[in-house]
C-alpha cells in the first residue's frame, strides 16, 4: 500500500527538458499505467527552490531514520537527480538505506529515460538528493517538489491528487 502512495506521488517527477512548451510552464507526460510525469521549463525557479530547501533540511531526516526505520507504519524516501540523455530526470527511490553519507534504493517507478529502469539500484550522496519525504501517523514530512508540483495543478486536478493521498498534506512543507 506505502508504494502505491508513492507511485502517486511521483506526480512530483521532474525533468529539466528542452520539452518544455512555449508559455514556459510545466508541461505534463501521461502515461498509461505510470505516474504523471512534470517537465518544468528551464527558467522556472520553483522546482530549484524546493531542491534547496529540501537539501538544507536533509540532515534532520537523516537524523530522524532510526526512529523512521523502527516504526512499521512509517514511510520515507529521497528523490535523486539521474542525468540521462542530456537531461536530468528527478525520481523517487523506494526502499532507502542510509549508510557511509549516501543513500541507495531502488528506482521506484518507469523512467522516461530507456537508459534507467523501474527497480534498478541507485545511490547517491546525501547532500546531493533532490528531495525528501516520510509520511509518520499519516502526515507529510519534507516532500518539498511534492509542494511545487500540487500547487501548479488545475483546482479540479489538485482536488483528485489530495483525495487520492491518503495521508494529511499540510499547506506547506514541515521538517522534523
Amino acid at each position: 500500500m506505502r508504494v502505491t502512495l508513492i507511485l502517486l506521488l511521483a506526480l512530483s517527477l521532474a525533468m529539466t527538458s528542452p520539452l518544455s512548451n512555449a508559455d514556459d510552464k510545466p508541461e505534463l507526460v501521461e502515461r498509461d499505467g505510470e505516474p504523471t510525469v512534470v517537465i518544468y521549463p528551464p527558467g522556472d525557479e520553483s522546482m530549484p527552490k524546493a531542491i534547496a530547501d529540501a537539501r538544507a533540511t536533509v540532515a534532520s531526516f537523516i537524523k530522524e531514520l532510526p526512529a523512521l526505520e523502527a516504526n512499521s507504519t512509517a514511510y520515507y524516501s529521497v528523490k535523486v537527480p539521474i542525468e540521462t540523455e542530456g537531461d536530468v530526470e528527478h525520481i523517487w527511490l523506494n526502499p532507502v538505506v542510509y549508510e557511509d553519507g549516501s543513500f541507495s534504493g531502488n528506482i521506484a517507478n518507469e523512467p522516461l529515460s530507456s537508459e534507467l529502469y523501474y527497480g534498478q539500484e541507485y545511490t547517491l550522496p546525501a547532500d546531493e538528493v533532490s528531495d525528501w519525504m516520510a509520511i509518520v501517523d499519516d502526515e507529510l514530512f519534507g516532500g518539498y517538489t511534492i509542494y511545487v508540483s500540487r500547487d501548479q495543478l488545475s483546482p479540479e486536478r489538485r482536488e483528485a491528487f489530495e483525495q487520492r493521498l491518503g495521508f494529511a498534506m499540510p499547506t506547506r512543507p514541515q521538517s522534523f
